[in-house]
């Protein structure tokens, strides 16, 4: 289970959760502007604007935190280590995506084996070609 080491309030916000959202999850926002898991694989990938801070079941008041020092003892990552959006669904990933399709967002950094650094801010996103060898940003 992940914990929140710190964010800053004065940008985090509340959106209702289209689905289940725990704390430490990366988030993104749905064409509804529902809260809904950051997914780099999707069929529609879900960028991330935030870590979920507070977490809810569908229909509950969330909120997310565009920057955040978050820990997760189930991670094993490499400070370091830049981070990125997973192909699992509000997951961080030290691996580059590099399936055909895949969205590329780095979110942040790993500043030890189970914690990291968030930063979700507007920047371009990559999108995997076919081939795996060239990456067009939107």
């Amino acid at each position: 289970m992940a914990n929140i080491l710190g964010y800053n309030r004065d940008t985090a916000f509340a959106l209702t959760a289209a689905a289940t959202l725990a704390v430490g999850q990366l988030a993104g926002i749905n064409s509804d502007g529902a809260a809904v898991l950051a997914d780099a694989d999707a069929t529609t990938p879900i960028q991330a604007v935030g870590v979920v801070v507070k977490g809810g079941a569908s229909g509950d008041r969330v909120t997310l935190a565009p920057q955040a020092k978050v820990e997760d003892p189930t991670l094993s990552l490499t400070p370091g280590d830049r981070l990125y959006t997973s192909d699992t669904a509000g997951a961080v990933t030290g691996t580059k995506p590099s399936t055909a399709t895949d969205h590329i967002q780095a979110v942040g950094f790993a500043i030890s084996a189970t914690q990291f650094l968030v930063n979700c801010v507007p920047s371009s996103i990559g999108v995997q070609a076919s081939g795996n060898s060239t990456v067009a940003f939107v």
